[in-house]
């Protein structure tokens, strides 16, 4: 009679990001301040704005990118033309960056998941809050 083999088990780093979903925005976060913060003209300079590529406007996340790399260099008056929310987010990115830090060095942080109406309603304040500005710019013929 054949024994059937053993199931492989999961690679140790996918079953920790399977375990901790967070972990993977964290690590996304983190590469996306990384890459922020390499030397202008390190990366190429493409669109990759589909709706901006189509009609000619910006859409309510267009200069985003721009923000983000004016932010690690320091140029906050420019990151603030590009697109305001870029700090919001930037900021979110450095909170998701540390978060694995923050839950090893304060346990009870670790279960803690932003849940609920007040973060709900944060959230689509926050589209909203896009879009206007997205509507805004676009009424303003601004070309960032």
């Amino acid at each position: 009679m054949d024994v059937p083999a053993p199931a492989p088990s999961a690679h140790p780093l996918r079953a920790y990001f399977q375990r901790n979903p967070t972990a993977m925005l964290s690590v996304v976060a983190g590469l996306a301040l990384l890459i922020s913060a390499l030397p202008p003209g390190t990366l190429p300079s493409i669109s990759v704005c589909w709706f901006k590529n189509q009609t000619g406007f910006p859409c309510p996340g267009c200069g985003l990118t721009r923000s983000f790399v004016a932010i690690s260099h320091g140029d906050l008056p420019a990151a603030w033309h590009f697109n305001p929310f870029g700090f919001f987010f930037y900021a979110l990115s450095i909170a998701l960056a540390a978060w694995p830090l923050l839950a090893w060095r304060f346990p009870k942080l670790a279960g803690w998941q932003p849940a609920g109406r007040r973060a709900t309603w944060f959230a689509l304040g926050m589209v909203a809050a896009m879009w206007i500005f997205g509507l805004c710019r676009m009424y303003a013929g601004s070309d960032i």
